[in-house]
C-alpha cells in the first residue's frame, strides 16, 4: 500500500509541475488556463494526456497563425518600399533632409508624404496653449496618446477643456 502512495505522490508532483508549466510559461487565457487547472486537479493523469494531446497542438496554432501575421507584415513592407521605389521617392529625397528621409525609410518603413502640417515646439507655454486651442476646435474626435497627467494647473486645464468636449 505504501507503493500506491508513493505513485500518487509522484503522480501529484508531475502533475504540479505541469501545473506551473501551464499557468506561468505559457501564454493563454486565464479562463482556458484554469480549464486546464480543473482538469489535471480533477483527473491528474488522464487530464496530462488530454493536454498533451490537445494543448499542445493549440499551442502549435497559434504559433501558426503569429507566423502567418509576420509573414504578411513583412509582405506588406516589401510593398511598402516598392510603392516608394515606383513613385520615385528618390528624386524628391535630393532636398535638404534627404537623409533623415531614407534613414526613416529604411528603418522604420516610413514612406516620404506630402501636404503634411508639422509645427516643432521649442517653448512649453506654446505648446500648451495650441493643444487647449486644438481640444476646443475638435470636430469629432480627440487623441490624446502623450501625456501624463500631473495635478498641476496646465493638466487641470487640459482635463477643463477635454471635459467640455
Amino acid at each position: 500500500m505504501d507503493g500506491f502512495w508513493q505513485l500518487m505522490g509522484i503522480i501529484y508532483g508531475l502533475n504540479f509541475i505541469a501545473l506551473i508549466v501551464i499557468v506561468c510559461f505559457e501564454r493563454r487565457d486565464p479562463v482556458v488556463s484554469l480549464a486546464w487547472v480543473l482538469g489535471f486537479t480533477a483527473l491528474p493523469v488522464i487530464g496530462f494526456i488530454i493536454f498533451l494531446i490537445f494543448g499542445r497542438g493549440l499551442k502549435k496554432k497559434t504559433r501558426d497563425m503569429y507566423a502567418g501575421k509576420w509573414r504578411m507584415n513583412i509582405d506588406l513592407t516589401e510593398k511598402i518600399k516598392k510603392y516608394a521605389e515606383q513613385k520615385e521617392l528618390t528624386e524628391k529625397l535630393r532636398g535638404e533632409y534627404s537623409d533623415l528621409m531614407l534613414y526613416l525609410l529604411n528603418t522604420n518603413n516610413s514612406i516620404y508624404t506630402e501636404n503634411n502640417n508639422v509645427r516643432i515646439f521649442t517653448d512649453a507655454r506654446d505648446k500648451y496653449v495650441t493643444l487647449l486651442e486644438d481640444i476646443r476646435n475638435a470636430k469629432h474626435t480627440i487623441n490624446v496618446l502623450y501625456f501624463i497627467i500631473r495635478n498641476d494647473e496646465i493638466s487641470k486645464r487640459i482635463i477643463r477643456a477635454l471635459a467640455k468636449k
